[in-house]
């Protein structure tokens, strides 16, 4: 992660908890943790990709035929 996140003196812990949450997002971290949680063989991982590709194909052609 290439920000830091600084919590000021007088901030409000929650607020300075939700901004260092929302980057963590922004970044991925989470999504790549639970990848790597557990050991995925290499047929599941291109399995995987497949399925998520098509489904960003099927939404895509989706909103294209929306407009």
């Amino acid at each position: 992660m290439p920000d830091s996140t600084y919590v000021v003196v007088k901030e409000d812990l929650e607020k300075a908890l939700r901004r260092f949450r929302r980057k963590v997002e922004k970044f991925g971290i989470r999504k790549a943790i639970r990848q790597h949680e557990y050991y995925e063989k290499p047929s599941e991982r291109r399995r995987r990709r497949r399925r998520e590709n098509d489904r960003k194909r099927r939404k895509a052609e989706r909103k294209a035929t929306k407009e």
